[in-house]
């Protein structure tokens, strides 16, 4: 969750540098990487066996 906070940085210098894209392609892997780990890891390990 801390990725989330270091990536929204660049947001509080203005919406029109050129960081914005980097904050955005950003946010969207680390959203991806977080619903594979909860695919993965940890509906497996509730799952009924």
């Amino acid at each position: 969750m801390i990725g989330f906070v270091i990536l929204g940085i660049p947001l509080l210098d203005g919406q029109n540098t050129p960081y914005v894209l980097l904050s955005v392609i950003g946010v969207m892997v680390e959203t991806i990487v977080i619903m594979a780990a909860y695919s993965l890891v940890i509906v497996k390990k509730y799952e009924e066996k």
